[in-house]
Parts: structure tokens; C-alpha cells; sequence
């Protein structure tokens, strides 16, 4: 998919781009969008750590999400919530196209 990106954006005039790819928590899904990097950021509201490794991202949409034993237990409405909060960092695939 990468590489269908990069070709139709190398056509004349070639336009540049960001390809990045995440995993929304919230949807759980696997997502992707384009930015232009003259967009000085990626579009999201939380602290970002972008990565070249896309297989970092897709092992943890699979081992922290998809297969995590939480994902069939239902919920415990009972248990209090943490006293403390852990700062949440969001690892993003960024790969400059074409």
C-alpha cells in the first residue's frame, strides 16, 4: 500500500507527503491517513512518537489490543479507579512519500 502511495505521488509534479499509521485505542482499529509536511505536525491531540518501524505498531495493535486477555472479560464497573494517571504516548508510523 506504501508503495502504491508513493507511485501516485511521484507523478509530475511529484507532491510530498507524510504516510502515517496508528492504532486508535478508542475504535480499536488500524488506522492510516497522508498530511503534507508543510503541516509543521501530525494532526493529533496527544504527545507523539513517531517510529520507522511499522512493525512496532502493527505488534502492538495485536499483543495489547486484539489479543489482550481483557478483550474478552467483561468489564469490572466495581473496581476504583487508579489514584494516578500514567502519561499516554501515542507511537506513530512516519514514512515521507514519494
Amino acid at each position: 500500500m506504501i508503495e502504491d502511495f508513493r507511485e501516485a505521488l511521484s507523478e509530475p509534479p511529484p507532491v510530498p507527503m507524510l504516510f502515517y499509521c496508528w492504532h486508535d485505542f478508542q475504535e480499536r482499529t488500524l488506522c492510516f491517513s497522508l498530511v503534507s509536511p508543510s503541516h509543521g505536525r501530525l494532526p493529533f491531540g496527544c504527545t507523539v512518537v513517531e517510529t520507522d518501524d511499522l512493525m512496532l505498531i502493527a505488534a502492538r495493535v495485536v499483543m495489547l489490543d486484539w489479543l489482550h486477555p481483557a478483550y474478552f472479560t467483561p468489564a469490572d464497573d466495581d473496581e476504583p479507579e487508579a489514584l494516578e494517571e500514567k502519561p499516554f504516548f501515542l507511537p506513530v508510523f512516519v514514512t515521507r512519500l514519494p
